[in-house]
């Protein structure tokens, strides 16, 4: 996943998107080796993969929430 410039370690928050065409694909062989059904994986890997992070500090601890 690639960040934009503007990015810095004090603020990660945003939404990200994971890019195929440049990503290792190992989702699968890490699947299989877990005991994921063919059929699963598949229709896994058709997928995309969207994190959603949300990144603050409150009463003076810094907090990272992570949707996907």
């Amino acid at each position: 996943m690639a960040a934009p410039d503007s990015l810095n370690i004090l603020d990660i928050s945003g939404t990200y998107v994971m890019n195929k065409s440049i990503s290792d694909n190992f989702t699968d062989e890490i699947l299989r080796l877990q005991g994921v059904s063919w059929w699963k994986r598949k229709a896994i890997s058709v997928g995309t993969v969207t994190l959603k992070i949300k990144h603050y500090k409150e009463d003076g601890d810094e907090h990272i929430d992570i949707d996907q």
